[in-house]
């Protein structure tokens, strides 16, 4: 078999499970399975640390693309945003989905007082 010819890669993303299709050489699609594997291990080495820190532990900490971001703080007023950010980033049970309270409707529902016809006599 040739090192030009082309397959189709099927990759699954982790965080919404939907498989995209990449066209690659034979040689490219042999080191993606390397690294899949490679990222794999790597995460599960991050788990187990993470989990293995002492009791205090910073409120959130996000490692996005080999860049990371410790918050040590996060008030817990804005804890249901972060959460539900949380649930539809990683589509995970460990960040269960919180409803949104509803707005209060007001009588103009925030639009100004009068009428466009008023506005442009003007």
């Amino acid at each position: 078999m040739s090192e030009s010819m082309t397959v189709l890669v099927p990759i699954t993303c982790d965080r919404t499970g939907r498989v995209h299709k990449v066209p690659m050489s034979l040689a490219e699609a042999a080191e993606h399975e390397k690294t899949v594997a490679h990222r794999k291990d790597i995460a599960e080495q991050v788990a187990s640390f993470l989990g293995g820190l002492p009791a205090e532990r910073p409120d959130l900490a996000v490692l996005f693309r080999g860049k990371v971001v410790v918050l040590n703080t996060v008030i817990a007023k804005d804890d249901a945003g972060i959460l539900r950010l949380l649930h539809e980033l990683t589509k995970s049970a460990a960040f269960p989905e919180v409803a949104r309270t509803p707005r209060k409707n007001k009588d103009k529902a925030g639009k100004r007082g009068g009428t466009p016809e008023a506005a442009s006599a003007e």
